[in-house]
């Protein structure tokens, strides 16, 4: 039924009433909300127990947005204040695997990591009480009861970092919306606009004590900057990323796959000395045969051509640091990959699909390529490729003055902030 309304939604998401719909049901309703708030004066109120670690519970569901929270996990491991689990959850709660447990584990081992989903059961998180449970998406519709927000923050302070940095107020609305975000003792905003903006529309509950928002870095950019790798390359071969968006629903910040899928192959073969890395979003290939704009067929033709193309790469793996570090170049629709690879020093291509930026956004802008054909796309990767990037030492500029200069100590920072509350 989920999955109907969500096809329903995106197929006419640009429509009045359904876009309002949407606002509405994600800006919640006033009984449930007041309800979280007198959820969130009650955890206000909770007395830390003072006498061992402080049990911190990461709800995992999704490995492609690991790194966001990686760095924090592994260095609780390390501390003896903390002491961190991570709670596998199946990616699809109606057919539960251990694909997700599987890959968790494999990383930290078994005693680090608790498998949800057992003998037809959902593990019960309360008996564990665990004093705070970061979340990794803001959705609850994709997890099973016991674990969503509403329920869990009636006994743990719930945890969030937002997996992309948010550079819209569309965005903003959709992936910090009320639904979710009215659960959320302790977020952690990327920046002081997404900072301001929780307080604001939560003004009486931060006032009073009862949540915290803070703005202490993005650990994902300390992840990228301590695991730099050199660019391996053996030859003069120019390699860009390309990190087409999920949907060309406009409320999600618009694609540009369906338009460049077929040109980005012919560029790469009128140009023996440039590569392409593929890496959609996850979503991509299954939203678009979904709403009926791609088929299966049509989808695994286009992937064989990259299994036949040494210079065409289809990259889908978990972890992605290395690619970064090991392409030339970005193209991408509207994403946070942009800010992540940004730290690179390298040059990015934003493909304009028309969303409206915030303030952080707009400066970011002035130190990125725009584009809004495919034309001037194509002409700015062949420009790049010939050396010419007019826009590097902007680049330089904007990366201290938008996103700091200490990105190796964001973790620390974090676990400061958690245990401060913890014991005070």
């Amino acid at each position: 039924m989920i999955e109907r309304l969500k096809k329903i939604y995106h197929k006419y998401s640009d429509t009045w009433l359904v876009r309002l719909f949407g606002k509405m049901y994600r800006n919640g309703f006033f009984i449930s909300n007041y309800m979280a708030y007198l959820r969130m004066k009650r955890l206000s109120e909770k007395k830390s127990p003072g006498d061992r670690p402080a049990e911190v519970l990461f709800l995992c569901q999704y490995p492609p947005a690991w790194n966001k929270m990686k760095s924090v996990f592994e260095m609780m491991l390390k501390d003896s204040r903390f002491n961190p689990k991570i709670l596998a959850v199946p990616d699809n709660i109606n057919k539960p695997d251990e694909k997700i447990y599987l890959f968790f584990s494999g990383i930290y081992g078994r005693d680090n990591v608790i498998n949800s989903y057992e003998n037809g059961t959902w593990y019960d998180i309360k008996k564990d009480m665990p004093d705070y449970v970061f979340y990794q998406r803001p959705y609850d519709q994709y997890l099973p009861k016991p674990y969503k927000s509403g329920v869990v923050s009636g006994y743990s302070k719930i945890c969030h970092l937002v997996y992309g940095y948010l550079m819209t107020e569309t965005l903003k609305d959709i992936c910090t919306n009320k639904l979710f975000y009215r659960n959320v003792y302790m977020y952690f905003a990327e920046n002081t606009i997404c900072m301001e903006y929780n307080i604001k529309r939560f003004k009486i509950s931060h006032n009073k004590g009862y949540r915290k928002t803070l703005n202490i870095g993005y650990p994902v950019l300390e992840y990228f900057v301590k695991n730099k790798t050199e660019r391996k390359t053996d030859n003069n071969e120019f390699k860009a990323l390309w990190t087409p968006r999920w949907s060309d629903d406009k409320e999600a910040g618009g694609s540009n796959f369906l338009n460049f899928k077929d040109k980005i192959i012919t560029l790469v073969n009128d140009n023996t000395d440039l590569s392409i890395v593929f890496r959609p979003h996850p979503m991509t290939f299954d939203h678009f045969i979904s709403v009926g704009k791609l088929t299966r067929e049509e989808a695994d033709k286009y992937l064989k051509l990259y299994d036949e193309n040494d210079r065409l790469e289809y990259n889908n793996t978990a972890e992605y640091v290395d690619v970064f570090w090991n392409t030339d170049a970005l193209l991408s629709d509207l994403s946070s990959i942009m800010v992540e690879y940004f730290v690179t020093g390298k040059p990015v291509i934003y493909c304009d699909t028309g969303a409206k930026p915030d303030e952080f956004f707009e400066e970011l802008l002035k130190a990125i390529y725009v584009t809004k054909t495919w034309e001037q796309a194509e002409e700015k990767l062949l420009e790049l490729k010939a050396g010419i990037d007019p826009l590097k030492e902007e680049r330089e500029k904007k990366i201290k003055e938008l996103l700091g200069e200490d990105f190796l100590h964001i973790s620390e920072r974090f676990l400061e902030a958690i245990y401060s509350d913890y014991s005070s």
